[in-house]
C-alpha cells in the first residue's frame, strides 16, 4: 500500500488468519480471524491459509 509518508507492507489475509487463529489464539484474535474470512470469503485462498499454519507450527513448535 502506497502513502503520502512511503510504502507500508501488509501482510496477506490469509497470513493474517492464520497468525490470528493458529499462534495468538485470543478470543479477539479469533474473532478477527472469523470476521476478515466472512468478510473476503470469496477472495480467500483456503490452501494458503493451511501453508501458514503448516509454517507457524513447524516455526513455533505448535500443533
Amino acid at each position: 500500500m502506497r502513502t503520502v509518508a512511503g510504502t507500508l507492507n501488509i501482510s496477506s489475509l490469509e497470513r493474517q488468519i492464520a497468525f490470528k487463529r493458529y499462534f495468538l489464539k485470543s478470543d479477539k484474535d479469533l474473532e478477527d480471524a472469523r470476521h476478515i474470512e466472512n468478510v473476503f470469503r470469496e477472495h480467500l485462498k483456503k490452501e494458503k491459509i493451511k501453508k501458514y499454519k503448516a509454517l507457524i507450527e513447524q516455526e513455533h513448535g505448535i500443533s
